[in-house]
């Protein structure tokens, strides 16, 4: 039975050059019409850089929080990823602020954490953040890829110990998972220009059921109608169509459906 214990070798063992993500940006912001695919190989290498980070910057190690404010999106999932590498406790949800390390795309935000902060822009070929970075945060776009390619952790998480705490409940490193062999499309719609917690929990729900299985995700990113953002959202349903037959994908709901 897989577990969040067992989901990183089990990524590794698979046929890493096949897809593991893929994120249309449908919201009408800055991202619009992008879509980025990561295979296996690329989104562990993404994972290795922030597990080096995690432990060589900041010396998280298991019984440490990092904290997800983040919208649903690929990056959060390579965050993820590096977390539970590291043996570390991911915090999705009201909690995730008061995180040892908060990994966020809000200048605000990571200026507030009340320790470590990392900022994160969202844009794929994205080689700095935008606007000013406040003092002491790591610009991720910047120096994220100056760490290295393979991570080794230093130590693993204790017998019960908390892999994610979630707005819903927590998930220990134990847990069972279910996992999944398929291609699926989650879309996921945000509120006011923002996706809310339960769109990033949902979005990493559906990662770790395809990564733990043999399958992949394909994110939607898009906003609810009536936010401001009227052109990514007022397309989306004519596109979606064109999406699930471009990427023979099976679309699926979040919230453990």
């Amino acid at each position: 039975m897989p577990t969040l214990r067992t989901l990183l070798p089990a990524l590794q063992a698979r046929d890493v050059s096949r897809p593991a993500i893929t994120c249309y940006d449908r919201t009408g912001g800055a991202c619009d019409g992008e879509r980025i695919e990561l295979s296996a190989r690329v989104l562990l290498t993404w994972a290795s850089k922030a597990g080096n980070a995690l432990q060589d910057e900041w010396a998280l190690e298991p019984g440490s929080t990092v904290g997800l404010a983040l919208p649903a999106h690929w990056r959060a999932g390579y965050w993820a990823l590096a977390t539970w590498w590291t043996g570390a406790t991911l915090v999705t949800g009201s909690e995730a602020l008061d995180a040892d390390l908060v990994v966020t795309d809000d200048p605000a935000l990571a200026a507030d954490a009340p320790g470590d902060a990392a900022l994160v822009t969202l844009a794929g070929l994205a080689r700095a953040h935008p606007g000013p970075v406040p003092a002491g945060v790591l610009d991720e776009a910047r120096e994220l890829a100056t760490y290295g390619d393979r991570f080794d952790p230093l130590d693993s998480p204790g017998q019960g110990a908390v892999a994610w705490r979630r707005g819903d409940g927590t998930r220990r490193y134990d847990d069972p998972l279910t996992g999944d062999d398929r291609r699926t499309c989650l879309v996921v719609g945000g509120t006011g220009g923002r996706h809310t917690a339960q769109d990033l929990e949902d979005a990493l729900d559906r990662m770790v059921r395809a990564w733990c299985g043999d399958g992949s995700l394909v994110l939607v990113r898009t906003t609810a109608a009536g936010t401001g953002h009227a052109t990514g959202a007022a397309r989306l349903p004519a596109a979606l169509d064109g999406i699930l037959a471009a990427e023979r994908a099976e679309l699926v709901r979040g919230r453990d459906a």
